[in-house]
């Protein structure tokens, strides 16, 4: 019994011994994800933050005053440009219009009747008969009837023109903001708030800016663009540089830029906030991996590597540009070398793996 009680914590104890053993790299691999050093030409771009604006923006107010009639259209709706907005009562424009008519005809009556005199008494035997100073004042008077309808003519001019700005027309194409004042109010040419405003949404200007060491990148003041929504950097639309100021800020060391881009579906808006990327240069048969693929020690950056053997090995690499959901790699890897990309958190350099599921390669 005494031998027992000694023999049995024994064996326990090395039986506890043997289980905790760590197992041997060869006895057991681990699985990973991998994938190929792939090769292919990157762009080089230059990003900047940017606002949206409209190309074109028309506050519209009234040339006359008057009681508003009529607004033919909904806020927010777009317009053409000669499309009729607002309506104007025209009536006190009309009695303007039919009194600076009935001037002209009198006035034109009053010199037809000066005119017939002239040319009676230039028709006499004897043009003696009448004195001169009769014919100066002939002559004077039908000056004066001139006179008089050349200014008739000019009030008949001023209210056809106000009768025509009695219908406030949109000049540009555009859509239509907050409607300010709505019919039966009065307006009136001074006053200083719009009655709606007309901005053009294609296209769209997009500002931006430019420190002096990326101005020196730009090449061409016509290159283009790529712009994308901040909330949605899925969706770009292409575009072009149009305008480089022409100085730099002296407070910000930045200078203002200016691109344009169609917006035939309306995917931006004026006054958003967008991402613009200048396509400066291409790095040819550039050496990528993903991004995942990459972790970072003390030493820095670095990726698990597939050996000949299937064993880990921890290569060092030095990062480049990053494109999307891949990074290059400037050195530390080769063309077709098969990187991890999931399963690290059991790896140790040296150890044996399992590539379950190799991806796939994408472009070269």
């Amino acid at each position: 019994m005494f031998l027992r009680l000694i023999i049995i914590p024994i064996l326990s104890m090395i039986l506890c011994a043997c289980s905790n053993q760590p197992l041997s790299k060869e006895s057991k691999a681990i699985p990973v994800s991998a994938t190929s050093v792939t090769q292919k030409d990157v762009p080089v771009f230059l990003e900047s933050l940017g606002i949206v604006q409209s190309s074109h923006t028309v506050e519209i107010r009234p040339q006359i005053s008057g009681v508003l009639l009529e607004v033919l259209f909904q806020e927010g709706q777009t317009v053409k440009a000669g499309d009729i907005l607002f309506v104007i009562d025209p009536l006190p424009a009309m009695i303007k219009l039919q009194e600076a008519e009935a001037s002209i005809a009198m006035s034109r009556t009053s010199l037809l009747a000066a005119q017939k005199k002239l040319q009676r008494y230039k028709g006499l035997t004897n043009p003696n008969l009448i004195a001169p100073v009769d014919w100066d004042e002939l002559e004077a008077q039908i000056a004066k009837f001139q006179a008089a309808l050349q200014g008739d003519q000019a009030k008949e001019s001023a209210a056809k023109l106000e009768l025509e700005r009695c219908s406030i027309k949109s000049p540009v194409s555009g859509k239509t903001g907050k409607l300010t004042v709505h019919k039966g109010n009065l307006v009136s040419a001074s006053q200083t708030t719009p009655l709606i405003s007309v901005s053009c949404l294609d296209p769209l200007y997009v500002d931006f800016s430019l420190t002096e060491k990326e101005l020196a990148e730009i090449t061409d003041e016509q290159m283009p663009i790529e712009i994308s929504p901040l909330c949605d950097p899925g969706v770009t639309v292409q575009g072009k540089l149009v305008f480089l100021d022409n100085g730099i800020d002296t407070h910000s060391g930045m200078l203002h830029a200016r691109g344009v881009m169609d917006n035939a579906h309306n995917k931006f808006w004026p006054g958003q906030s967008v991402r613009v990327r200048l396509r400066v240069a291409v790095i040819a048969n550039a050496q990528m991996v993903p991004l995942k693929a990459v972790r970072t020690n003390e030493k820095g950056p670095y990726v698990y590597a597939v050996g000949p053997d299937r064993t880990a090995i921890v290569r060092s690499v030095t990062l480049g540009a990053q494109e999307g959901n891949k990074v290059i790699i400037e050195t530390g890897l080769d063309l077709g070398d098969l990187v991890i990309t999931e399963g690290h958190l059991r790896l140790t350099p040296g150890i044996k793996v399992d590539v379950v599921q190799e991806e796939p390669q994408g472009e070269k």
